[in-house]
């Protein structure tokens, strides 16, 4: 009876720490529905790829492979970037019904309950 709890709590631990490893290794990777950038690292994203002086010099550089939109990977979070003002002009004139909102911010909704203008989203 023994043996046979011991194995379940190994096998449980497995799973968890493989879990946790595949979740760990996708942060920094690009998703399939974004626009393409430049490659990443695990857990990183691009961030290495970042120089540490004249940041507009490699987001140019970037513009002319990937294109006038380009996405890049900070981490866990995603940035869309948008590098001529025929690309700026696509997403908030004729998209701006999906662009037009701000992401949610759970910790105002808390503190305000929802009833803050400063605060409140498009969408609602």
């Amino acid at each position: 009876m023994a043996l046979s709890i011991s194995l379940t709590a190994a096998s449980l631990t497995a799973v968890v720490v493989a879990w946790t490893m595949i979740k760990l290794f996708n942060i920094g990777k690009r998703d399939s529905n974004l626009p393409p950038g430049p490659p990443t690292l695990p857990l990183l994203g691009n961030i290495a790829s970042f120089p540490s002086e004249h940041i507009y010099l490699k987001l140019t550089e970037w513009s002319r492979v990937w294109g006038e939109c380009y996405s890049l990977k900070l981490g866990p979070g995603t940035v869309i970037v948008l590098s001529s003002t025929e690309a700026v002009r696509e997403v908030m004139d004729k998209r701006n019904a999906t662009t037009a909102d701000r992401p949610p911010s759970y910790v105002a909704d808390i503190i305000t309950e929802g009833h803050h203008i400063g605060v409140v989203r498009y969408s609602t």
